[in-house]
């Protein structure tokens, strides 16, 4: 069944929202993600931290995620993250 992802991703600073290196970043995640997937990325900036962004995309099913949490091309995503942003926290819901 689809599942949709909700991650809680933190910026690390002094990087924000608006920042080149973030931009890019993102950028790069929802165009490779979201191939991979099928499923358009969404980013939300948390009113009362915008240090936090939410993102959320659907997926396949869980298995079809950590496939993806494991490929070579999210690794490299992640390395590159480091000194950007940290997973704060990530969910699946299968919702209707």
């Amino acid at each position: 069944m689809t599942v949709t992802e909700f991650a809680t991703l933190k910026l690390v600073y002094p990087h924000v929202w608006g920042s080149p290196e973030i931009q890019a970043f993102f950028a790069t995640l929802s165009t490779q993600q979201g191939a991979w997937s099928g499923y358009p990325l969404r980013f939300f900036e948390d009113t009362t931290d915008p240090r936090l962004i939410y993102l959320i995309t659907g997926w396949e099913g869980v298995a079809a995620h950590y496939e993806w949490i494991r490929s070579e091309q999210n690794q490299q995503l992640l390395e590159r993250s480091k000194g950007l942003l940290e997973v704060e926290g990530v969910a699946h819901a299968e919702l209707d």
